[in-house]
């Protein structure tokens, strides 16, 4: 049959990739596997004492320990604990969430004795995450290939900038608002160069970036304002105020529309400057503004799927809160008054600062890649210092 000639076709073609794809996959299976048996948050393996060897002085202190379920008795569930002084031993326990199933693992508090608590604390959710986290690398590896590694490289190097960079340095008392600037820009010029090489689009799309950015940052602190957002929408904002007052939580809320408007400027401002560069590629003697012309065509398709895209992820992400903040307005007070909270009005703003970035990102881009290209040579030859390629 005519797909099955199609399969063997692609097999044979990308034979080499499906083979290299396989042998990563079979070591992530292990590292999963090894990550199933051994990830604990159970620390108090030795009293946290200071040294692995020395245990007279250690103190106990309470912890969290993984359990299996083995049972499930309706209002209980009986349980084999994995972790601790208690490694082995079954119980019952009580849960207050959903209802657990035979084979689940989950976590149980302890008192600074090592004596269990009655309830169950949580699931235990880390070897799930580390499963989902792997087959998205392994996808990209099979579907891109050896540039999914640049890719990835460019992922982990945002992710690790805001967990070991930015999130410190709010929480240490640096200045919110400009901690994540900084941040922003760190990460816009790192992934955009180690995704995409030290290469002249690369840079076009980095000028692009940052000029959109600027406009972001504007456009934030009016939306803050208009909105008399205070970056508090609910308990554990108002609780993260209280226990840390040095944070400046209307600085946080700018800074992540900054952030998050940036994840999606990286994908509609490469595609623009790619489409310019490859116009001009195929048609050197094109002006610019013809290459704006056409440029500017194929953005305005690609900006009406995405701005759909980005207000239905805010929304699918913030739905539960949302229908629980419905569900408490009384039939006798104005549905406006839901728009009104904290929470519902910071994330249109959220939203349509977003949007904004978004619809301006295509004829910023489009303009600044169609100028910079079509003077490729000539700025190059004052930049040869950088060996651009």
């Amino acid at each position: 049959m005519h797909w099955q000639n199609s399969v063997k076709k692609f097999l044979r073609q990308h034979k080499s990739r499906i083979f290299k794809v396989s042998i990563v996959g079979a070591v992530f299976v292990a590292i999963y596997g090894i990550i199933f048996q051994f990830s604990t948050p159970f620390q108090n393996y030795l009293g946290k004492s200071e040294s692995a060897f020395y245990q007279s002085e250690s103190k106990p202190k309470p912890d969290i320990v993984r359990a299996v379920v083995i049972e499930n008795k309706g209002k209980k569930i009986k349980v084999r604990v994995l972790d601790g002084q208690k490694r082995g031993l079954t119980t019952e326990l009580n849960y207050l969430s959903s209802e657990p199933k035979v084979g689940d693992q989950i976590i149980i508090s302890t008192d600074s004795r090592g004596n269990l608590s009655k309830y169950m604390y949580s699931y235990w959710r880390i070897p799930g995450l580390v499963a989902i986290l792997l087959a998205f690398i392994l996808i990209v590896l099979l579907v891109i290939g050896r540039r999914g590694v640049h890719s990835l490289a460019g992922l982990f190097i945002s992710v690790g900038i805001i967990a070991f960079g930015l999130i410190p340095a709010i929480v240490n008392g640096v200045n919110a608002f400009w901690a994540c600037m900084i941040s922003s820009m760190i990460i816009a010029g790192l992934s955009i160069i180690v995704a995409h090489g030290w290469r002249w689009r690369s840079l076009v799309s980095l000028v692009s970036i940052y000029a959109i950015l600027m406009i972001v940052v504007l456009l934030s602190m009016i939306g803050g304002a208009l909105g008399n957002l205070t970056g508090i929408y609910d308990e554990s904002s108002a609780l993260l105020q209280i226990s840390n007052s040095v944070i400046d939580l209307r600085g946080v809320l700018i800074g992540g529309i900054v952030i998050a408007t940036l994840g999606v400027l990286d994908d509609i401002v490469t595609a623009q400057t790619a489409v310019i560069d490859e116009l001009h590629k195929a048609q050197p003697k094109l002006s610019i503004s013809k290459l704006i012309k056409h440029g500017y065509s194929v953005g305005s398709e690609h900006v009406i799927a995405l701005v759909n895209t980005l207000a239905l992820a805010y929304i699918g992400a913030s739905l539960p809160i949302v229908l629980s903040i419905s569900s408490n307005i009384n039939s006798y007070i104005s549905p406006l008054m839901i728009f009104n909270t904290e929470f519902i009005a910071q994330e249109i703003v959220r939203t349509l600062i977003s949007s904004i970035a978004l619809v301006l990102a295509v004829p910023i881009s489009t303009t600044v890649a169609a100028y910079l290209i079509k003077n490729q040579k000539t700025i190059l030859k004052k930049l040869n210092f950088l060996k651009i390629k």
